[in-house]
């Protein structure tokens, strides 16, 4: 009876690490691909943000309406690629940055590490082949789709 223990207990184990590493492939597989924002699907959570600005709030509504622009704009020129090998290449407007980056094991966690910058970790929420959406750790939601 406790050698059926033991045998189960070890295929539990197996199994749990063969399904973690099936996610890990899996998003890593569809995660390497050329990524720009969604702008769409960004402008409700750009609003959602400004909305809660007191110096947003604060602006005219001809001001307002010229930051949202201006800020979508600026979302417009964000573009990464990662690739198979853990490169990570970004554009935005702040200029060119190269990277590296990784999932978590168990296929939730988004990793990507910039020359000379902190490491940045983003909840996966959503992974499909044309969409990712995810969470950083300020909150704040992005929402990439494929180039």
């Amino acid at each position: 009876m406790k050698l059926l223990k033991n045998l189960a207990a070890v295929f539990l184990v197996a199994f749990t690490f063969a399904t973690a590493s099936a996610q890990t492939a899996e998003s890593k597989k569809l995660i390497v691909n050329k990524w720009v924002m969604d702008l769409e699907a960004m402008k409700p959570v750009v609003m959602t943000l400004m909305a809660t600005n007191p110096q947003f709030l604060a602006l005219d509504e001809a001001t307002k309406a010229s930051a949202i622009e201006q800020t979508m704009a600026q979302l417009a020129t964000l573009k990464v690629e990662y690739k198979a090998d853990g490169v990570m290449l970004r554009n935005d407007p702040t200029g060119s940055v190269t990277g590296t980056w990784s999932v978590s094991e168990d296929g939730k966690e988004l990793t990507t590490k910039a020359e000379g910058k902190p490491d940045k970790k983003y909840k996966i929420l959503e992974l499909t082949k044309t969409k990712i959406s995810m969470m950083s750790a300020d909150g704040r939601n992005l929402i990439l789709k494929t180039e």
